[in-house]
C-alpha cells in the first residue's frame, strides 16, 4: 500500500467548528452527538500532539485512522481542544479525502481512483463501528480486496497484520499461503464432512494453526512487519478485530495506547509490539519504558533483604516518576506539584530506611556483612525478553 509520508496537506481545526468544503465552517453542538471522545495531548517529536482516546471496547477503525492523520500532521487540532465528537472526526477525514484528490491522473488511473473513492464513501459510515477486514496469510499487507480497504488507499495509510505462519512449518504454509481467514475456516468445515484423507489432514493442520495462533500474532509476523515498514512510519495495525495506530522507531514496533483509562497517565503513551506472549511494555512519549503502578505490599518472605529493598525502591521510583509526569501547568498549580514531589521523596526515603533496618537485621542474624547493594534504575535497563521478535 502507498505510504502516507511526505504529504503536506493539512486540515486546520478550531475548537468549536467543523471544516467543510469551500472553506466554510459549521458550528458543532456536541450535545447532539452521543459519541464524544476525549483528547489526550502527548509528547511527539519534541512537540505536544493530540491523540483520540477510546471510550468503549470495539474495533473503531475511525480512531486508528484519525490518530495516524493527527500524528502525521495531516490534520491539526486547536491546542485548547479537550473533546471531539465522532461527527467532527468524520468531517475532518471526509474533507481530507476530497482535498487529497489528484487532478492530473491519466485516464485509467483516474477511473480507478474514482472507483476507490466511490467505495470509500459507501463504507465511510462503518468506520465508526467496524469494517469487514479479511486477513490473508501470505504477507503482512495482504487482505482480501474489499471496498472497505478503499478508505486506506484513498488516505494513503498502510494497513498491516501480524498473523503469518512460520516459514519453517512447510505443511502449514502450503495450506494457508493462498487462503484468507474466511477461506481457511471454510476449509476446516468442509474437511469435517469429507472422507478424503488429504482433505481431512489439511483441515486438521489448518485448525491446529488457528488454535495455536489465536492471538492473531506470530513471531514471523512481527519480523515481517519490521522488514516491511520504513523507520518512523505510521500505519494502522489490525489484530483480533481491533484497529490500532502503529509506529516503527529504530527497528522496534509500538502501538498507540488509546484506552480512555490512561487519559491522565501522561507517561503511558505507547505499548511495545515485540512479544507474542503478551508481556509487552508501556513507554512514554519519548519511548522510554514506563513501569506500571504497583501497590506497596508487605515484604516477600521469598526475597532476600537486598532484593526486597531493591524491589520496593523501584516501586517508589515508579510512583515518583508518575507524580512528576502527571502534573501539568494547565491543570495543577506549582504548589500542588511541589507537594506531590515532596510526598514521593519522603515515601522513597521511608522505604529506604525501613529496608535498611531489615537488611541490618538479616546481616546480624546470619553473621554476614553487606558491603554494597546496587540499585538499578528501571528506566535505564535494556528491555529483554525471550519471546520478543526483533531484528538486530
Amino acid at each position: 500500500m502507498p505510504n502516507q509520508e511526505g504529504s503536506s496537506d493539512t486540515v486546520d481545526a478550531v475548537p468549536i467548528t467543523t471544516p467543510v468544503s469551500n472553506n466554510q465552517t459549521v458550528v458543532d453542538e456536541p450535545a447532539e452527538d452521543p459519541c464524544v471522545y476525549h483528547i489526550k495531548w502527548i509528547n511527539w517529536m519534541n512537540e505536544k500532539a493530540p491523540v483520540i482516546t477510546q471510550n468503549r471496547n470495539g474495533p473503531c477503525p475511525l480512531l486508528a485512522i484519525f490518530n495516524v492523520l493527527l500524528l502525521s500532521k495531516r490534520v491539526t487540532l486547536s491546542s485548547v481542544l479537550e473533546m471531539i465528537s465522532s461527527r467532527q472526526i468524520m468531517d475532518y477525514v471526509g474533507t481530507l479525502m476530497f482535498e487529497d484528490m489528484p487532478s492530473d491522473l491519466p485516464e485509467p488511473d483516474r477511473l480507478n481512483y474514482e472507483q476507490n473513492m466511490s467505495d470509500a464513501i459507501a463504507v465511510f459510515a462503518k468506520l465508526q463501528t467496524g469494517i469487514d477486514v479479511n486477513v490473508q496469510f501470505k504477507d503482512v499487507t495482504s487482505f482480501e480486496c474489499t471496498s472497505e480497504l478503499a478508505v486506506f488507499d484513498i488516505l494513503r495509510i498502510p494497513l498491516y497484520h501480524g498473523w503469518l505462519p512460520d516459514p519453517q512449518d512447510k505443511d502449514t504454509c502450503s495450506i494457508t499461503k493462498n487462503c484468507s481467514y474466511n477461506q481457511l475456516v471454510d476449509r476446516i468445515i468442509s474437511s469435517k464432512e469429507s472422507n478424503d484423507e488429504t482433505v481431512i489432514r489439511a483441515g486438521l493442520v489448518a485448525e491446529q494453526y488457528l488454535t495455536a495462533t489465536a492471538s492473531q500474532l506470530t513471531c514471523h509476523g512481527v519480523v515481517k512487519i519490521l522488514e516491511t515498514m520504513k523507520d518512523s512510519q505510521l500505519a494502522v495495525f489490525f489484530r483480533n478485530n481491533h484497529f490500532a495506530t502503529l509506529y516503527k522507531k529504530q527497528n522496534e514496533l509500538f502501538t498507540l495506547v488509546t484506552d480512555q483509562g490512561f487519559l491522565t497517565k501522561h507517561n503511558i503513551v505507547w505499548e511495545t509490539l515485540s512479544s507474542v506472549q503478551g508481556d509487552t511494555e508501556f513507554t512514554d512519549g519519548n519511548f522510554l519504558s514506563t513501569p506500571l503502578e504497583t501497590p506497596i505490599s508487605s515484604p516477600d518472605q521469598n526475597l532476600s533483604p537486598e532484593q526486597q529493598m531493591e524491589h520496593d525502591l523501584q516501586v517508589a521510583l515508579s510512583l515518583q516518576d508518575e507524580g512528576s509526569s502527571s502534573t501539568s501547568p494547565a491543570h495543577t498549580s506549582s504548589c500542588m506539584s511541589e507537594s506531590t514531589e515532596e510526598a514521593d521523596r519522603k515515601l522513597a526515603q521511608r522505604l529506604q530506611e525501613q529496608y535498611d533496618q531489615q537488611a541490618a537485621a538479616a546481616v546480624h542474624s546470619q553473621g554476614e556483612r553487606v558491603d554494597h547493594v546496587h540499585l538499578r534504575n528501571p528506566r535505564s535497563e535494556q528491555r529483554q525478553s525471550d519471546s520478543k521478535c526483533v531484528i538486530l
